[in-house]
């Protein structure tokens, strides 16, 4: 029988507390020159901590940094390693990989949410879903839902370059360009973290104490 798919996943906790000079001279030339593009240091500890936990999952080398490419839809790959997909959001960053197919992950901190700045991203199926069981978790059946469409399109490659009501969400998967995403949610320490690949896949979580 053969063995479902392995989704890798590592987050990390971010903060404005000096960790960014050590994380820069992790980085290889390259990337910190790109990261030095940004004029604030959350931006640069988004960007920092996302391609250190990419490199954790990956083979703990930095250097890969330096081989990623783009597709022809614009995802980044690197010849040789698996699927992978980064993301962050205020205060958190995670990395994923999957070992058979195509992987997207988003995070997002729970919060509370302005529905109607919105409703013309979601479908009436969806937005119906949003209000069933009244306001009170409106906002987190919202950011589950957001999170699961960004997911999909970063797992096709498409980023949000295209809308985002072409990803519809259905329970358990969400359909993208005429395939059907599986579809995880992981709701830990504040944060929602969606994953959409394109295999079963079985995910091993964890978020790390250090990536210095």
């Amino acid at each position: 029988m053969e063995k479902p798919a392995l989704a890798l996943i590592r987050g990390y906790k971010t903060s404005l507390n000096g960790e960014l000079v050590k994380m820069l001279e992790k980085l290889p030339p390259s990337a910190r020159q790109r990261c030095a593009r940004f004029k604030r240091d959350a931006p640069k500890i988004n960007y920092a901590s996302s391609r250190l936990l990419l490199t954790h999952i990956l083979n703990g080398d930095t250097s890969i940094l330096d081989k990623i490419e783009k597709g022809e839809s614009g995802k980044p790959f690197i010849h040789g390693f698996p699927d992978f997909s980064i993301t962050h959001t205020e205060g958190f960053a995670a990395a994923g990989c999957v070992n058979k197919g195509e992987i997207g992950i988003d995070a997002e901190r729970i919060r509370d949410i302005e529905l109607e700045d919105f409703e013309d991203y979601l479908t009436e199926m969806e937005l119906t879903h949003i209000l069933a069981e009244g306001e009170g978790e409106a906002g987190l059946r919202f950011l589950r839902l957001w999170t699961a469409k960004e997911a999909a399109m970063k797992a096709a490659g498409t980023g949000l370059r295209e809308p985002l009501s072409d990803a519809c969400v259905y329970p358990g998967y969400v359909r993208y360009l005429d395939t059907d995403y599986k579809l995880t949610h992981l709701d830990i320490d504040g944060y929602i973290i969606t994953l959409c690949t394109t295999e079963d896949a079985a995910v091993d979580f964890r978020i790390l104490g250090s990536i210095l």
